[in-house]
Formats: C-alpha cells, structure tokens, sequence
C-alpha cells in the first residue's frame, strides 16, 4: 500500500527510518531515451506502530536523466503484509514497480483530476450529507437483504456473505431470493 503525505504522522516516521537505511539493491536501466535509476531499501514496522498487518516500510526512489537536463527525482513509500526475508531486494522492487503502474493507471484520475489525497471532493458542499444517506440506505438495504436470504443453524447471515450476494446480484451473477421480488 502507497504510503503517502495524507498519513502525516505514519509518513514521516516512516521517511526518518527509511532515510537511514541501507540500500538493498539498486538498478539501472535506459528507457525512452532517457536514464532510469531506482534503489530500494527496506525497514521492519517498528512494533509500537499499530497498523494492521503491516511487517515492513519499504522505500523506492527512482532518479531519471536525459541528456542535457536536471534529473527528476521521486521517491515513494509503501507498507507491506510481506514478512522480512520473504522476498529477495530484487523481488521486492518488481514488486514495487509493477504497484507503481496501477497508482500512475486508473489511480491517476482520482489523486490528480479529483484532488483524492489533498482535498477529498466527499467533504465538500453537499457531499457529507448525501455520503451519509447513501451510507444509510445500503446499511437498511443490507439489513433487508439478509432477512430474506435462508438462515444457518437458525442464525441469519453474516453481513459479509449478504454483502457478497446482495454484489453479486447486482452485478447480475447470481439470483437474489424471489422473497426480495414482492418488494419492488
């Protein structure tokens, strides 16, 4: 998971420990014309941090220079479920890169065009109240749902499996209870 600026506290505890560390590989390659250096290092979760899941800090820096002007430097941090030692320095920076290719695809559009990481448009006008009734009406459409779906050891089902139906038949890949028919 990117670890970027909007998790003040977290990013720069990460970026003080990260900056210290070793470097555990670095590359080089030439791509579009130009220079493309990145280096990686790696740093265990400090115990105390209380971020689920989370085993390690990890660090990408990636330099790129064409012929004739100032390189561009960017450096990105991540968090990572992968335990130390599980991947070799060079796994981890594929791992890393290929990331990276889903944040500068469709992420892209929400970061940059809808301003997601610096000013959420979910807080702006109306947008909290309209988000709160929405939130309301999936919650009692849920809670409808489940009610007619069949029960376990006399137990309705869990929210999650009503979640899951309730997905999957909206999206047309399986059929809803025909008890849910006489409410339209």
């Amino acid at each position: 998971m990117a670890l970027k600026e909007n998790f003040h506290r977290l990013h720069d505890k990460a970026w003080v420990a990260l900056a210290v560390a070793p470097v555990k590989v670095r590359t080089r390659e030439r791509t579009s014309g130009e220079w493309v250096e990145r280096e990686l290092r790696v740093v265990d979760k400090p115990p105390e941090e209380d971020f689920p899941g989370a085993q390690q800090w990890v660090w990408v820096r990636q330099t790129r220079t064409r012929d004739g002007e100032l390189p561009k430097v960017e450096t990105r941090l991540f968090l990572t479920s992968i335990p130390t030692g599980q991947l070799s320095p060079e796994r981890m920076l594929t791992l890393v890169r290929r990331h990276w290719g889903i944040e500068n695809g469709p992420n892209w559009t929400a970061d940059v065009v809808l301003e997601e990481d610096s000013a959420s448009p979910s807080l702006r006008g109306n947008a909290p109240l309209v988000l709160s009734w929405l939130r309301l009406l999936a919650y009692n459409l849920l809670a409808l749902v489940r009610t007619h779906l069949p029960t376990r050891d006399k137990r309705p089902q869990s929210f999650a499996r009503t979640m899951e139906v309730l997905y999957q038949g909206l999206l047309g890949l399986a059929v809803l209870p025909e008890s849910l028919a006489t409410l339209a």
